[in-house]
């Protein structure tokens, strides 16, 4: 199992408490930490140690994710 440290910031923070800590079968990607936070895949942008990571990006022990919304207007 690897530990995952989640952050989220303006309406995702009322999804789960944050900073929270996930933990996770080793191999698990970006996809399955937002699936085990609730939190939509296609509404989102994830930073993965401060720098955007895709969905299938590999994590690892002690990873530090901040799950920030889209946000769309005009």
């Amino acid at each position: 199992m690897i530990e995952i440290t989640v952050r989220s910031v303006s309406t995702l923070k009322t999804k789960f408490r944050t900073p929270a800590v996930v933990s996770l079968p080793e191999g698990s990607m970006v996809k399955d930490l937002l699936a085990a936070c609730g939190v939509e895949t296609d509404r989102v942008i994830v930073l993965l140690n401060n720098m955007q990571v895709s969905l299938n990006h590999k994590l690892n022990h002690s990873d530090q994710v901040t799950i920030l919304p889209i946000i769309i207007g005009g």
